[in-house]
């Protein structure tokens, strides 16, 4: 997904003009006891999006036709009697179709110089300029804070973006998306770097998924991922201190037939995929290096760290055989800037590779959630030891998003709480052990943890991984939630 277009659609007349336009709408027997089961039925049963013709939509007919693009998002919500609903969808093709029985001015679309398929639009739907489109995902709940106007609209606003773009799975930011990928036309070993909680290894697969499939993503993606078309493309191998070449590139196995013990050369994960690439070479393959530096890297690569630069030259191997990379073989490491147990990689390594970072985001973590995620890194900027660099060692903003099922803000919320509660506080607890972070602790009461959320001083402890208020209380998640709802 090279660009991500969102866009804002409303699917039905205003209520107060017509109040009973879902129960007829200019002849059309349409049967909704009200606009949310209308919106629901448009959305999630007919499959489809659209508006009216008339004078007076001139510029959003013109919009709706010309510039929503096939793998575009749109957003669309109704609300009434306290009830609410919200969708966001997919847009399937380019095709704009037309009913022009239900349409009030079916020309109006030819003076403009618009190019549309006639065709009856689905039963009970009123509106005749429609678009077919995928559920993403919808809601019977506020899920967006945020007030849209008009019939149909580009969405700009960055908050809502990053709302929508963490809901669909893209942890990282739209505009990110191409400059990875122009980097990997061009150089075919990537690193993603950046301090915990980013979405490193998640955006790893995405990228996978965005490489190998060619298509945008969408709920679904990781199942896809998983699927028989693309499993074979693409692997992961996550590196650890007792991670060798032997475990890598090519080994040797002790077999036993007959009583006689007897040693064979198997190829390992690094050579399987070069080979299924090179024997391959219309298609790419992708092999994710999770934790990369977490590894003795010259000795687990070995000869590789040449074939990696001169990619198509034929290398021999440690234990017999040759070697090959071929262009269409990428590597996408990950590294986690905080890991001081890792090793640095070496010049030579480093060479091969091309770094992006994926800092620590807080415009990405949930609204809610924003002041809490900023005044925590404030509070490790202020104390981070002399020679680290804050940066590195910040908290991401995944540990401040909610999870994928969750359905209500107050359940994201619960997950926020016990993230913090249980992921963010044990790190900070890690880091002050570490020495990564210059903080004097108190004897009896443990890590002192000022945080300064909405103007609001809030002091805690931290001691044996759990956090304390100032009074000796253990913290709990309804107390994070409070903290939450403060933001």
């Amino acid at each position: 997904m090279e660009n991500l277009n969102i866009w804002y659609i409303q699917l039905h007349p205003d209520k107060k003009e017509n109040p009973t336009w879902y129960i007829e709408h200019k002849g059309l027997k349409l049967g909704f006891q009200s606009g949310i089961d209308a919106v629901r039925y448009f959305v999630e049963e007919a499959k489809v999006i659209g508006m009216g013709v008339w004078e007076r939509g001139r510029s959003d007919i013109e919009r709706f036709v010309r510039e929503l693009k096939k793998g575009d998002v749109v957003f669309t919500w109704y609300s009434e009697k306290g009830k609410r609903y919200q969708a966001l969808v997919e847009v399937l093709d380019d095709k704009t179709f037309l009913d022009r029985s239900k349409a009030e001015n079916p020309d109006l679309l030819k003076e403009q110089g618009l190019s549309v398929e006639e065709s009856p639009a689905p039963d009970r739907v009123w509106f005749p300029l429609f678009r077919r489109i995928k559920l993403i995902k919808s809601w019977d709940d506020k899920i967006f804070d945020y007030a849209v106007g008009g019939t149909f609209r580009h969405i700009r606003e960055r908050k809502i973006i990053n709302q929508i773009v963490n809901i669909i799975g893209l942890r990282f930011k739209p505009e990110r998306v191409n400059s990875i990928i122009n980097l990997l036309r061009y150089f075919h070993n990537l690193l993603l770097i950046g301090p915990p909680g980013t979405g490193k290894t998640y955006t790893a697969k995405q990228l996978a998924y965005h490489l190998l499939s060619g298509k945008p993503l969408t709920e679904d993606w990781e199942k896809e991922l998983e699927s028989e078309d693309l499993r074979e493309r693409w692997a992961i191998v996550q590196f650890h201190p007792a991670y060798h070449y032997e475990d890598f590139i090519r080994g040797i196995d002790v077999k036993t037939e007959n009583g006689q013990i007897h040693y064979e050369k198997q190829s390992r994960i690094f050579l399987e995929m070069a080979q299924k690439a090179q024997g391959d070479p219309n298609n790419l393959y992708v092999l994710i290096l999770d934790e990369i530096n977490r590894a003795n890297l010259p000795a687990v690569l070995g000869e590789l760290i040449y074939a990696l630069e001169y990619r198509g030259e034929e290398v021999e191997t440690l234990h017999g055989g040759t070697l090959v990379v071929s262009p269409n073989l990428i590597v996408i490491g990950t590294m986690n800037t905080a890991d001081r147990s890792a090793g640095r990689l070496d010049y030579a390594v480093r060479r091969r590779f091309v770094f992006y970072p994926m800092p620590a985001d807080s415009s990405q973590a949930e609204s809610f959630a924003q002041p809490l995620m900023e005044a925590v890194n404030r509070w490790i900027q202020d104390h981070a030891a002399p020679d680290v660099i804050p940066e590195d060692i910040l908290v991401g903003h995944t540990y401040f998003m909610g999870g994928r099922d969750d359905k209500d803000t107050e359940s994201r919320k619960d997950t926020v709480a016990y993230k913090f509660l249980y992921q963010v506080v044990p790190l900070l607890a890690e880091y002050a052990a570490d020495g990564l972070l210059d903080v004097e602790r108190d004897e009896n009461k443990g890590i002192p943890l000022t945080l300064h959320v909405n103007g609001e001083e809030r002091q805690f402890f931290i001691r044996g991984m759990q956090l304390y208020d100032g009074q000796g209380n253990r913290v709990t998640v309804e107390t994070v939630k409070n903290l939450l709802s403060s933001s």
